[in-house]
């Protein structure tokens, strides 16, 4: 690996004179070229930090925990080729379990459209495996937190909306969530992402359903948790 690549870690803020200004900055994951990080904290009080993998582990989720706000920090999970090329997130449901947001490793055997080259190999196969963003699943942790549950679908573009009207592929990628309290003065899991088919990268129609997307994750059976107290 390079030494001299960059990492991704934790920067903590503090608004001094009206404005916000960055302190500090930890880094956790090695010298990889990962990036979009997120962090959350757990209901024991450690914080769990989770990246999208550099090149070396495209398809790996990665999680590490730390027990001390910050200041050391231990890989909890390493699951090799479990997503594809795309954006990951740990998250926080409703009863305080983590999970994993992300799309699964597959091998498209969906039809495209002869004219969408770079959907396919030198000899005009469909490439394989790991790069497409067509389902979106959660992994909760399991309750000792040292690894992942079975994945749920949370979203399956094709299934809802049957084929891309353009050819290409659907697209249902960075998710994200947080846990808000709305007007009816509960507490809520909502978590955000896009979805969009792959045409509008070729200068194509934009389909009807491309769009932000906001969907709240239920949590079964435990009171709900706030995500802060006053």
């Amino acid at each position: 690996k390079d030494p001299t690549a960059p990492a991704s870690g934790v920067m903590r803020w503090s608004r001094n004179g009206g404005k916000w200004q960055p302190i500090s900055f930890a880094p956790v994951s090695p010298p990889d070229n990962s990036s979009e990080s997120s962090l959350i904290r757990g209901l024991d009080g450690s914080l769990l930090f989770a990246v999208r993998p550099g090149p070396a582990d495209f398809h790996a989720v990665q999680v590490w925990r730390s027990q001390d706000e910050g200041e050391s920090w231990e890989k909890i999970i390493d699951v090799r080729g479990l997503i594809s090329i795309a954006p990951v997130t740990v998250n926080r449901g409703l009863d305080g379990t983590p999970y994993i947001a992300s799309n699964i490793y597959l091998v498209p055997t969906d039809p495209i459209d002869k004219s969408f080259k770079l959907f396919r190999d030198r000899k005009g196969r469909i490439k394989g495996g790991g790069w497409t963003r067509q389902k979106l699943y959660f992994w909760p942790f399991t309750k000792d937190r040292k690894g992942l549950e079975a994945p749920i679908l949370a979203r399956d573009p094709r299934a809802e909306f049957g084929p891309p009207p353009g050819g290409s592929m659907w697209r249902v990628d960075h998710p994200s969530s947080a846990i808000i309290q709305l007007a009816d003065g509960k507490w809520h899991n909502v978590v955000g992402y896009r979805i969009h088919e792959d045409v509008e990268d070729h200068d194509k129609a934009m389909p009807a359903q491309t769009g932000a997307y906001l969907e709240e994750v239920v949590s079964a059976g435990t009171p709900p948790i706030p995500a802060w107290d006053f």
